[in-house]
């Protein structure tokens, strides 16, 4: 699921990027809204966004060399800004991840939720940042556990839809 949120994101920010540069135009000759389907985020949010504001480095983080592999093939070849996915494994490359971060997305498996935000120095990487789990059955309060109090603590549960890119808004 963490990697079909991330191929979002960057499909949503090349999105972003084609709109700016050609705005859609309708038989008015006025501007409209993003053919995505999705109601929200317009594209007037996306045109009025600094580009400060807006990511622009990602960094994933498996647990196996092997899947290292088959997503730097994947964001490969799905092109563009997905090709600069960073994708890193285990622990260090977790810790690495969250220390370059200002947002952390958590995508684990829930029972392995609490080793990841546990690790060796991942109390001060964590410092000040933003995380977001998807972690299913994980509550705010477990996760505020985890992490130290300066951290926001964010839960949010995509659906299956989104997984295959389906889901509307």
């Amino acid at each position: 699921m963490g990697i079909a949120v991330l191929s979002a994101v960057v499909d949503s920010l090349e999105t972003r990027q084609a709109e700016l540069s050609e705005p859609n135009v309708g038989e008015n000759g006025q501007k409209s809204a993003p053919s995505t389907g999705t109601s929200t985020p317009t594209s007037s949010f996306y045109a009025e966004a600094s580009d400060a504001a807006m990511p622009s480095r990602f960094i994933a983080t498996v647990g196996r060399e092997e899947t290292v592999r088959r997503l730097r093939k994947t964001f490969r070849d799905i092109g563009g800004l997905a090709e600069s996915v960073e994708v890193l494994a285990g622990d260090a490359g977790n810790l690495k991840a969250v220390t370059e971060s200002d947002v952390v997305l958590v995508c684990a498996k829930p029972q392995m939720a609490k080793s990841i935000l546990l690790i060796e120095g991942m109390q001060e990487a964590l410092a000040g940042k933003i995380v977001i789990s998807i972690c299913a059955g994980v509550t705010i309060a477990q996760l505020k556990s985890w992490v130290p109090s300066s951290t926001t603590v964010i839960r949010a549960m995509p659906n299956t839809p989104s997984k295959v890119r389906s889901s509307k808004v």
